[in-house]
């Protein structure tokens, strides 16, 4: 019984650190660990008035780049340096909150709605600009 009762305790916890790993991928790590710590704050949103850092980077000449070795390629390149660049802020004691500006368009459905929709908007507009003439 107590071989079965140190095997359940163990599945546990693998399951729960599994959990908290996978939750790490959508929450920002630091905050993960000051909700598993006991951190009430950090289970709740507040504001707080601070002076922050925000950090912007790019990669010079990407899109030649993209273009010279394949999506595959850019996929890897990517991933280590986006690893790479994490593990430095994180050891610094940085937050990451978000990477944004993959370049990718946001849930669109077809090339027609990409080319019209902003001409759409741009007629729209001129309308209302006449109409208030």
């Amino acid at each position: 019984m107590r071989l079965n009762q140190e095997k359940g305790r163990s599945l546990s916890y693998t399951y729960l650190r599994w959990g908290i790993q996978s939750f790490a991928n959508f929450v920002p790590k630091t905050v993960v660990q000051r909700i598993v710590k006991g951190d009430k704050r950090a289970a709740h949103l507040y504001v707080d008035e601070a002076e922050v850092t925000i950090f912007f980077s790019g990669i010079t000449n990407f899109a030649s780049i993209k273009e010279a070795i394949g999506l595959e390629c850019v996929m890897l390149l990517m991933e280590e340096y986006l690893t790479c660049m994490s593990q430095i802020i994180e050891e610094e004691g940085g937050v990451i909150g978000d990477f944004i500006d993959d370049g990718a368009p946001s849930s669109v459905r077809s090339s027609f709605q990409v080319l019209f929709k902003p001409l759409g908007a741009g007629l729209l507009d001129s309308h209302e600009r006449v109409l208030l003439r």
